[in-house]
């Protein structure tokens, strides 16, 4: 039996890309957490089926890049936690189910994340290799802020505002265990 258990160097970020006439000064941005604490029981070698739950909590999201001027990030965040956006006082957490199915190269991760208390079907490509002791694994999926239930936010009139689009990005490193099974 094989068990994966996730890196604290591990991350998850969403890409957003600013538009609008005065998009220059909002800039593109993304928003990177630490990945949550994940240990997933893959079996015995072959092809993968393993089912995957993680919450992430909305307060470890943070603007990048690091370098923001203190009013700004504050700002962004307001903004971003604020009921237009992800409303993070009634939803806390962003929360994934789903399965990885292929195999240690490449597969899908595909399942549900719960935005706003709402289910949202996503499907990730993965591209993973394992090396000895560990495994390192990248997904995407793009799509759009409506598809997950996120109005695009907007300012000065809709001067700045976020174009319809997010991509969410993993980038993951994982231990890899060889546990014997007990009979």
């Amino acid at each position: 039996m094989t068990i994966l258990n996730l890196q604290p160097s591990s991350t998850v970020a969403i890409d957003l890309k600013a538009t609008g006439v005065l998009s220059a000064f909002a800039h593109d941005r993304a928003f990177v957490a630490s990945a949550p604490s994940l240990q997933l029981d893959v079996g015995e070698a072959g092809s993968l089926d393993v089912p995957v739950a993680v919450a992430l909590p909305t307060a470890s999201l943070q603007p990048q890049p690091d370098d923001l001027k203190a009013a700004d990030r504050a700002l962004i965040m307001r903004n971003l936690h604020g009921k237009e956006v992800l409303h993070s006082e009634r939803f806390p957490t962003l929360n994934f189910s789903g399965r990885y199915r292929g195999d240690w190269e490449t597969g899908v991760l595909a399942g549900d994340l719960n935005v706003r208390g709402r289910p949202v079907p996503l499907a990730f490509r993965v591209q993973a290799h394992r090396d000895g002791d560990g495994v390192t694994a990248t997904a995407k999926w793009e799509g759009t802020l409506t598809e997950l239930g996120i109005k695009p936010f907007k300012a000065l009139l809709g001067a700045i505002r976020l174009k319809d689009w997010a991509r969410l990005r993993l980038e993951l490193s994982f231990d890899v265990a060889e546990a014997s099974a007990s009979r």
